[in-house]
């Protein structure tokens, strides 16, 4: 194999392995593009996060003002839960489902305080996600 095939090949799998990484939301925040999902299209009212079949969350960042409430809908074949973490050294009490949220189940929180809230899922640790809640 010369270096311009080893060239092509490198870039053929960058390419397959590129193409997985974006993906849009889908369900009940895809009617306005993007709301929720960045710091200049901030969630008002209500937000969903989806909890896809693989396990992780979409939005992984959701941006929403105070007093939205923020329900975790699980489009997953599985049981999981949402466990609150610490981010310097302060956790959103509210961000615990106190249990599973059985396959097509939701959970839903106010976020009524402001800041940078973490959570994990309890039954699979290596998935979370952050909540920024803006005034």
């Amino acid at each position: 194999m010369n270096n311009v095939t080893k060239t092509l090949a490198v870039f053929a799998v960058l390419a397959f392995l590129g193409a997985g990484c974006s993906r849009q939301s889908a369900g009940s925040n895809a009617n306005i593009p993007d709301v929720g999902t960045s710091q200049g299209n901030i969630a008002n009212g209500a937000f969903t996060v989806k909890i896809q079949s693989d396990g992780e969350f979409d939005p992984i960042t959701a941006f929403v003002k105070k007093d939205t409430v923020l329900t975790f809908e699980n489009d997953s074949q599985n049981a999981h839960s949402i466990i609150p973490q610490k981010d310097a050294g302060k956790e959103f009490a509210g961000l615990d489902s106190k249990g599973d949220i059985a396959a097509g189940g939701k959970f839903s929180v106010t976020m009524d305080q402001v800041g940078r809230w973490l959570y994990s899922d309890g039954t699979n640790p290596a998935f979370g996600g952050a909540i920024e809640v803006m005034e």
